[in-house]
């Protein structure tokens, strides 16, 4: 069976969700890299861009990455070390996203909201908590650096209304928050 490599290996049931939930969102954070690298790969190709956006590099190693943490969860049965790491990752993103294009931005707030959902899930309650910390440490120090000017976020963002690539992104952060 296909799936059966995305079924969990530990005893204990409340592992086994956390687990088996785990698998899922590095199946689903792999399938959705890959698909940035296809996208990107197939702009060059029919000539949108005039050559290889470093993207791609990013998108192949955070590929390799998944990959890395699901032979690390299924394999070396670090379930926990793999979830540390792409909580991590998924903060950072979004932590990256507002340096970029500022505190405003929709897609940041719901990455956030996502890792705090998440290191609930797959950690503890009490992870949750202090990732609910980190963020806020996170938010007020990027306020902080923006209002000093030290940050320059890209803000051209805001005169324009939500494109289609937009709610994509809505939409697959929705479910996957679901």
């Amino acid at each position: 069976m296909a799936w059966a490599i995305l079924t969990p290996q530990s005893k204990d049931p409340d592992l086994q969700s956390r687990e088996l939930i785990l698998n899922y969102l590095l199946l689903g954070t792999g399938l959705f890299v890959a698909g940035g690298v296809v996208g990107e790969i197939i702009s060059f190709s029919i000539g949108n861009a005039s050559s290889l956006h470093p993207t791609v590099e990013v998108g192949l190693g955070l590929l390799m990455l998944t990959v890395g943490l699901f032979w690390l969860s299924r394999v070396r049965r670090q379930h926990f070390l793999a979830s540390y790491t792409i909580i991590g990752l998924y903060f950072l993103t979004a932590a990256f996203l507002v340096t970029r294009w500022g505190l405003h931005l929709p897609t940041a707030l719901l990455l956030f909201g996502f890792v705090i959902i998440v290191a609930g899930i797959l950690i503890s309650a009490r992870f949750s908590l202090y990732m609910v910390g980190a963020t806020i440490t996170a938010m007020t120090a990027l306020r902080y650096l923006i209002d000093s000017a030290a940050l320059h976020p890209n803000l051209s963002w805001k005169k324009y209304d939500a494109s289609a690539g937009d709610w994509l992104n809505f939409f697959i952060l929705y479910s996957i928050i679901a």
